[in-house]
């Protein structure tokens, strides 16, 4: 999902890891226009805690 709104395709180009997190900032709520703000592994999340 998150390569839809990144680039309208339906194919995956990014993989997420179980329980990572990612932020996807867009302009408006309607098409498939995003931007990946950060993406935080799994690893990290762990130490913020």
């Amino acid at each position: 999902m998150i390569g839809w709104f990144l680039t309208g395709d339906e194919r995956s180009y990014v993989g997420l890891k179980k329980a990572q997190a990612a932020l996807l900032e867009t302009e408006k709520a309607e098409g498939a226009r995003a931007t990946l703000a950060w993406s935080i592994p799994p690893k990290a999340l762990r130490r913020l805690g």
